[in-house]
């Protein structure tokens, strides 16, 4: 193994003819055999390890990404996924083998379920304990889905408006407690009634949070972000 800061955890990782700089691996013979190239990162067993070549690969799971992969910014998650002769720039997957539509669409319809079924399993006190995992769960499937399986049903990231919303997000989440207290402090202003309370309430605070959030993403956030072009790591290749 030569090179410099390579990391490895685990029987026989980074183990045979590693060269290249920053490269991570984690379990049985991960980047095991004539790994080249920099910054890949491998978890699982034989994740990238035979015969890969170039940088910013990464790989989770047995057998990511394992065989005569070429290129560079792959990324694989799952058994087998990406697995033999991978070539090309820019290659993403997600599941065994690559998920298929059918499965996806199961594990939204159980989530779907799941939601429609909630006020009555949260009369169970073991679905109350559990609840928070589900959730992450949930929604660790649906961020893995959405990045890196190549057979989504549908890509969010293609929708323009919710790349809209994507880019006011941080704001979204920072302010809207703001604007839910300021909203409900002005409720004197209104009679009290059900359409009040379901949509008039509601409403203003969407518009009043997201105009917020505009206005900060605008005039505060991308004067932060603009600078990051300035500490980039770029590649000599």
């Amino acid at each position: 193994t030569s090179g410099a800061y390579n990391s490895a955890f685990g029987k026989d990782a980074l183990s045979t003819n590693t060269s290249g700089d920053d490269n991570c691996a984690f379990g049985f013979n991960a980047l095991g055999d004539n790994t080249t190239g920099r910054v890949n990162c491998a978890f699982g067993k034989d994740a990238l390890a035979d015969n890969t070549f170039g940088s910013n690969n990464s790989a989770f799971g047995s057998q990511s990404l394992s065989r005569n992969t070429t290129g560079y910014n792959n990324s694989a998650f799952g058994s087998r996924s990406l697995s033999v002769n991978t070539t090309g720039l820019f290659n993403s997957a997600f599941g065994g083998q690559s998920l298929t539509r059918n499965t996806i669409l199961l594990f939204y319809l159980i989530i779907f379920t799941f939601f429609i079924l909630m006020p009555v399993l949260l009369e169970n006190d073991f679905f109350i304990v559990i609840q928070r995992v589900l959730f992450s769960i949930f929604f660790s499937f649906i961020i893995l889905e959405q990045t890196y399986c190549g057979n989504s049903i549908i890509k969010v990231s293609r929708i323009r408006y919710f790349n809209f919303f994507g880019k006011l997000s941080y704001g979204l989440y920072c302010y809207h407690g703001i604007m839910i207290t300021v909203v409900l402090q002005v409720n004197e202003l209104f009679m009290e009634s059900l359409i009040i309370s379901l949509v008039l309430y509601p409403s203003l605070i969407f518009v009043s949070t997201l105009l917020v959030s505009y206005v900060s993403f605008r005039f505060y956030e991308l004067k932060f972000l603009k600078l990051k072009y300035k500490f980039s790591f770029l590649s000599s290749n």
